[in-house]
């Protein structure tokens, strides 16, 4: 047991969650929104305007994301998708990425001190990855958060701590899978990595399990049925298992099993994945300096399982790997604190703080061009299919036609079989969305892909090229 002053046991996490949010605020107003944002900001716009959630079978995720984010825009009158900016919704996820590395601090501190809680900090809010993914309004910061929370009450659950341990392990598991359906195989393999690691007695398993089983099915229940207010969804979650398991395996965003190491572990055109590298070499040096201990051994396992699994799978997003980097990221925080220890007891106190330089600055360097400086260019592997630059001229052109014909509003018509992440860019405009050009169209202007120019294209008529993501380029024109 660390003898740490106990004003460091709040103090501490304070000052981490202080300082993971001011490296996540640059960047969230400036950066295209994703078409993942766009989707999210459109469930979002529906529950704000009154149109209450409902859970779609196929794609988009749990409401805890929707439901947070609309009680605060409400609470700031912020009640409609016109009047929002996209860092009102991304603020949420910096502020989720924010508390994951103060909450890793305030677990570790008491565990095993000051150095392995802020070396664990020191990875989960400069590594480019949780960065990035913590500057983009989708579901993956909240999830790491909550599966955090699971972990570290499930872990003292099945080693025996009492009913409120346990109790909460049921709440975050509930209000993960509540999130995303991806909750469900991550806590399975994780619950498994905690049972092989600290092996409790099967009959405490079976209660824990049990008791928290049933709270978790009970705010499942409560979220999906929009707390109770439609009752005949409460189940979806579950109605969604098997078109979910066959996206899983099906071609959409389908990889080969080695793609996540090319995007992880290989130099990309826009850096060095120092990040990464670090997070291997001093989680694997935390694992073997506390191999003996249980809860070094199952995040080890944790890890191992966790990448096992999602390299196998075939649906692949780069935003999916922070699972299994999130118990990597811990032990990184355990290698570094014991590496600094090394140093210490070899009175090589000036090397120890020249490394410690050395790897802030690559991670800060990695972090700077791949969350700003290369943030949307399509050789980063972070930015998986991001929204284009160019979005921000339409927007400044669409603009620009309204303020040439003040009090009339200004129609946008869209024919495309793919348009996202239209929908955000053109929130305060009238628009209309066709997959396959229409009988007539209106007067105002005409957003077309180029399969479709021809079918529209007359004498007077001028198309303007806008690229909206990385391959995906449509025309603009005004229909008299």
């Amino acid at each position: 047991m660390s003898d740490t002053r106990p004003f460091l046991h709040w103090l501490a996490p304070l000052l981490v969650f202080v300082v993971a949010l001011l490296l996540r605020l640059p960047g969230l107003e400036s950066r295209p929104v994703h078409p993942d944002e766009a989707g999210n900001a459109h469930q979002l716009d529906g529950l704000v305007s009154g149109d209450g959630y409902r859970y779609l079978l196929h794609d988009h995720h749990g409401p805890t994301l929707y439901h947070l984010s609309a009680a605060v825009l409400r609470a700031t009158g912020a009640g409609q998708a016109a009047d929002w900016d996209i860092w009102m919704l991304r603020i949420f996820p910096a502020v989720a990425g924010a508390a994951l590395a103060a909450a890793a601090a305030a677990w570790f501190l008491p565990l095993f001190g000051l150095a392995p809680a802020l070396g664990a900090a020191f990875f989960l809010s400069l590594s480019a990855p949780f960065v990035y993914y913590s500057g983009t309004f989708i579901h993956e910061s909240f999830v790491l958060l909550l599966l955090l929370g699971w972990f570290i009450a499930a872990w003292h659950a099945y080693n025996g701590a009492g009913t409120r341990t346990t109790l909460l392990t049921g709440l975050c598991a509930g209000l993960l899978l509540a999130t995303k359906e991806t909750g469900a195989p991550l806590m399975g393999l994780l619950g498994l990595a905690i049972l092989v690691s600290a092996r409790p007695p099967w009959r405490r398993v079976l209660v824990v399990s049990g008791q928290a089983g049933a709270l978790c099915l009970a705010v499942v229940l409560f979220f999906y049925s929009d707390f109770g207010r439609h009752p005949e969804r409460a189940f979806d979650l579950f109605r969604a298992i098997g078109q979910q398991v066959g996206r899983s395996h099906g071609s959409e965003h389908a990889h080969p099993w080695f793609t996540y190491a090319q995007w992880f572990l290989a130099p990309s055109p826009v850096g060095w994945p120092w990040s990464t590298w670090a997070l291997l070499g001093f989680g694997g040096f935390g694992f073997w300096i506390h191999r003996r201990l249980p809860l070094a051994r199952a995040l080890a396992l944790g890890f191992a399982l966790m990448t096992l699994f999602f390299t196998i799978l075939p649906y692949k997003t780069p935003w999916l790997v922070l699972a299994p980097l999130l118990p990597l990221a811990l032990l990184a925080g355990l290698g570094a604190a014991a590496f600094v220890a090394r140093m210490r007891e070899r009175r090589l106190v000036g090397l120890a703080v020249a490394a410690g330089f050395l790897v802030a600055g690559l991670l800060a360097t990695e972090t700077y061009a791949r969350c700003q400086g290369h943030a949307v260019d399509p050789a980063n592997p972070l930015a998986y299919s991001p929204g284009s630059p160019d979005l921000a001229r339409l927007e400044t052109d669409l603009a620009a036609r309204v303020a040439a014909t003040p009090g009339r509003p200004l129609l946008v018509q869209v024919v495309a079989r793919d348009y996202w992440p239209l929908p955000w860019t053109l929130r305060r405009y009238e628009a209309g969305y066709w997959p396959e050009p229409p009988a007539k169209l209106q007067a105002g202007m005409l957003l077309i892909e180029a399969a479709y120019l021809a079918e529209f294209a007359e004498p007077d008529m001028t198309f303007t090229p806008y690229e909206v993501r990385p391959g995906l380029t449509l025309f603009l024109s005004r229909i008299r």
